[in-house]
């Protein structure tokens, strides 16, 4: 044996030790794979095959180890290798490896760990999706959403949580905004789901309302349309009926069956008055076909009549449309209103009939006038523009002479003819008549002016007013000149008078101005620059009166100009001070300006975006170079120069900040707009007040734009929440329905308990029951009812035990008074079964009367069962079985611990059963029926 083993090669040694020696040195030597193989598969102990299968380990090889081929040691072994490989990176799996062995341990819970930490070492896409396909465990979902690094995997996760709170504590770990889009809308469709029982019951007793409401609508036609309508809403939301509870459905159901009942015979009145008005309308239909009808044959009439005319036919047809129409108006059912058409088409026809040869005459004369018109040239030269009106106002009065003797036979081509030729020639000679117009308008513009400048006393300018109005009169035509001939004359006649009387008026007038004058040196005005106005208004008016005779216009002239000077003195000194003031107003522009530069460079040298500091600070140095103060005006152009090359590009700046503010306000109105029509009304009030911050953080969007957008937000704000309110206003009053109906059936539960038996009591406790799951699931509003049913609920309960209590104490009743009837002497069982009042009691009841015919009276055993009863009862007993009390209290207090303690219904069976009653006995029945009928 020992030769033997000096012979085999070590891996085939039979100390287990020894074959792993010899595995590490076959893994240094090449050609020993079919030897470490062997081992793996054949050698009986595990330690051997697991140092066999590290020393040949490979990815593909330790994926082949499974149940079937190896032990369950050391197929966990090659597990637990295939880990640490994946986690250590010591070996490379192929892709299609790693899936092939995820897929094997996805759907094995004691792998989640590994498979956790392998994927968020390996952060492959196609591997995590492909462990969510089997994994549903929200720990491990959240700690896979925490991990993962793709936005995909996610959102998968998203799809496959459905609860709330998860998804809430998910938000905060989301990849991106699309995640957090996708949890906002998982959750939105969540609630969605939750609140849609509510919402489905809402909408459905809002089809309800409408139908009810139609009552009160006696519009057959809106009535008949709406209530189709609303049965059509009402079919589309009963298949929503089945997310409800089965007794809101019937309760549902049953006030659709209520309101279409009551609406019945209102359809049938408004069927009634809809057929009515179809009626109405087809008379009036006729009336209105009878009405184009005869129209029609008068309109042929007229045509036939103008044809008759232009074409000088025969009155053949005209008679035939006459006969038509005489025909129509004999028609029995003719309106009055048709019937008088067709009498003065008539009346018409005949009078043309009888004229006609005037007519004719009258048309040869109008076609003669406008052949005459039109073969004459209009005017071109304003030599001929008199002759030519004067002409054309010959041709008009014929013209319309002709036409109101024609009046309505007159043919529309004529006219037209005429027409057009009268406007031809009015456009023509229109610059002639706006020259004529013009020309007398500056006459009396000029002679109202002379007879002013006189009358305030201006001589000279009404004299020159009056030459240029005599030179003017020599280049007008004679018939213009006689057409002013009066007001030249008196103005002639009053320049005349004023030439004599001009020597002696000048010198007063002169007097009196010095005068004024030297009023105004001796009381100057407050206001300089109204001072300086009246120093130049006397100095114009001096000039105005003209020269004086004699040496007194030199006198005259000297002393007005030294009273000019002195009145003109205080303005001089209040110039010289403004001209200081400008000289400070150009140092503060100046300074102004530096500030300014110094703004622009900080502009420049920041890369800030924070234009709003900068257009507060430009706004406010703008202003006040606004309110600086006048400058000399050849010192002004050069500081607005400058001013204008510091601020433009500042401007432009914030011009382009305002222009890209408007834009982002642009987009919150297009937002808000779009957010008016919203399903969900909260979820846009919601959003409207996120809108309205970032509004606030967006800064200024310029003057004008600025405000129209604030305009147009502030309208959709108000649209919205108006909207809000109406809806608000909708469900309030939905509200205070349902509170109506929750009052009306507390109330009629309330006025039938105390009279209500136990059937009706139980129907009135489920209809309780179901009112209060109901108000239930209104918890904004329900806590005013919830006491209420409460309340009901407990009288409803009072009630019952009151009826229950009622019922007892009658069968008590019936008990004691059948037991007391018992005759002792004659045990009668035949009797006592028969009779009516045996068979109302319950089998234990009769049992015990029918023991008590078969036992003998017994008084001790009476008296006690007596006593016991009173003990139970907590009722005192005689002064004279105070001992005999005593003692069983004793004794039942004993078996009452022995757990032998016996109810008051079952010592009551044991007493009737104690033998018939005898005389001597009726105090002790007494006394026992005290205890049950109260």
């Amino acid at each position: 044996m020992i030769f033997s083993n000096w012979r085999k090669p070590k891996w085939q040694h039979a100390d287990a030790n020894v074959r792993i020696d010899a595995i590490d040195e076959l893994r240094r030597h090449q050609g020993t794979m079919s030897q470490l193989q062997q081992l793996l598969c054949d050698d009986p102990d595990i330690r051997v095959r697991k140092h066999a299968l590290m020393a040949i380990e490979s990815p593909q090889l330790l994926l082949s180890i499974n149940v079937q081929d190896h032990c369950p040691a050391l197929v966990e072994f090659a597990e637990n290798r295939i880990q640490a490989h994946l986690v250590s990176e010591q070996l490379e799996f192929s892709a299609a490896q790693k899936q092939d062995y995820l897929q094997r341990i996805r759907s094995k819970k004691q792998h989640i760990d590994f498979m956790l930490q392998w994927l968020r070492r390996e952060q492959s896409e196609a591997l995590e999706l492909y462990l969510l396909g089997s994994i549903d465990n929200p720990v491990t979902l959240i700690a896979l959403f925490s991990q993962t690094v793709f936005a995909k995997v996610q959102t998968i996760i998203i799809e496959k949580t459905e609860d709330e709170k998860l998804l809430n504590k998910l938000f905060s770990r989301a990849l991106n905004n699309e995640v957090k889009t996708a949890i906002e809308a998982k959750l939105n469709t969540l609630v969605q789901l939750r609140e849609q029982p509510a919402k489905v019951k809402k909408r459905i007793k809002l089809v309800l309302s409408k139908l009810l409401a139609l009552r009160d609508q006696h519009n057959p036609e809106e009535v008949i349309a709406s209530y189709k309508k609303f049965v059509d809403e009402w079919q589309a939301q009963s298949n929503d009926l089945s997310l409800l509870c089965i007794s809101e459905q019937q309760l549902l159901l049953e006030k659709q069956a209520q309101i279409i009942a009551i609406l019945e015979p209102h359809l049938a009145k408004m069927n009634e008055l809809l057929a009515h008005q179809k009626s109405v309308e087809e008379q009036q239909a006729k009336r209105i076909n009878q009405q184009r009808r005869v129209d029609a044959l008068i309109d042929d009439l007229h045509k036939t009549i103008a044809t008759v005319i232009d074409t000088n036919q025969p009155l053949d047809n005209l008679n035939d449309v006459i006969a038509e129409l005489t025909q129509m108006s004999k028609h029995p059912s003719l309106t009055s209103v048709c019937q008088k058409n067709i009498d003065q088409a008539l009346a018409t026809a005949d009078r043309f009939i009888k004229e006609i040869e005037h007519i004719r005459e009258q048309l040869v004369a109008a076609t003669r006038l406008v052949s005459q018109l039109s073969e004459r040239k209009l005017p071109v030269e304003t030599e001929s523009w008199t002759e030519a009106e004067s002409a054309f106002k010959d041709w008009y009065q014929q013209w319309q002479d002709t036409e109101s003797k024609l009046g309505i036979w007159l043919p529309e081509s004529i006219g037209n003819a005429a027409k057009l030729l009268v406007n031809q020639w009015l456009k023509a000679l229109k610059p002639l008549r706006d020259a004529r117009q013009k020309q007398r308008h500056w006459f009396k513009q000029r002679f109202g002016e002379v007879n002013g400048l006189i009358h305030a006393g201006k001589y000279r300018a009404a004299i020159a007013v009056f030459n240029k109005i005599s030179q003017a009169r020599e280049t007008i035509s004679s018939t213009e000149q006689h057409r002013i001939d009066d007001d030249y004359q008196r103005a002639l006649h009053s320049v005349e008078e004023i030439k004599a009387l001009e020597s002696f008026v000048v010198v007063p007038r002169k007097e009196q101005l010095l005068k004024e004058l030297e009023v105004l040196v001796t009381a100057p005005l407050a206001d300089i620059q109204a001072q300086t106005d009246k120093v130049k208004e006397f100095r114009q008016r001096w000039l105005a009166l003209g020269r004086a005779e004699g040496e007194s216009e030199g006198q005259l002239n000297q002393a007005f100009n030294r009273l000019c000077e002195q009145a003109f003195l205080p303005c001089r000194e209040y110039y010289a001070e403004q001209a200081n003031i400008r000289e400070q107003n150009l140092v503060a522009r100046q300074n102004l300006l530096n500030e300014l530069s110094e703004l622009s460079n900080q502009m420049d040298a920041s890369h800030s975006e924070d234009f709003k500091t900068f257009s507060h600070r430009l706004n406010q140095l703008l202003n006040r170079w606004r309110d600086a103060g006048d400058v000399d005006h050849d010192k002004y152009q050069p500081l607005h120069q400058r001013f204008r090359k510091i601020v433009t590009p500042m401007q432009n700046s914030v011009r382009e900040w305002q222009q890209a503010n408007a834009e982002a306000k642009r987009q919150i109105v297009i937002k808000a707009e779009n957010l008016i029509g919203a399903d969900d009304i909260q979820s846009s009030i919601a959003d409207l007040k996120m809108l309205q911050q970032q509004w606030r953080e967006i800064g200024f969007a310029g003057g004008k734009l600025d405000k129209q957008l604030w305009k147009a937000f502030r309208t959709a704000n108000d649209q919205a929440f108006k909207r809000r309110d109406a809806i608000k206003n909708v469900q309030h009053q939905q509200r205070q329905e349902l509170q109506q109906q929750w009052q009306s059936q507390i109330e009629e539960l309330l006025s039938k308990v105390y009279f209500a038996d136990e059937h009706l009591l139980k129907d009135m406790r489920s209809n309780a029951q179901a009112l209060m799951q109901e108000i239930n699931t209104y918890r904004s509003f329900n806590g005013e009812f919830l006491p209420k049913v409460t309340e009901v609920q407990e009288r409803i309960a009072t009630r019952q035990r009151q009826l229950k209590k009622q019922k007892q104490n009658l069968g008590y009743q019936l008990l004691f008074d059948l037991f007391a009837s018992v005759d002792p002497a004659q045990k009668d069982k035949e009797l006592l079964t028969k009779s009516e009042q045996f068979a109302q009691l319950s089998k234990a009841y009769q049992r015990a009367l029918l023991a008590s015919l078969n036992g003998e009276a017994d008084d001790n055993s009476r008296i006690k069962l007596t006593v016991e009863l009173e003990i139970i009862a907590q009722v005192d007993s005689p002064q004279e079985e105070r001992e005999l009390r005593q003692n069983l209290q004793v004794a039942m207090l004993k078996d009452k611990l022995n757990g032998a303690e016996v109810s008051l219904e079952e010592k009551l069976l044991q007493w009737i059963s104690c033998g018939p009653l005898t005389e001597q006995q009726q105090p002790l029945l007494t006394r026992t029926k005290a205890l049950f009928i109260r």
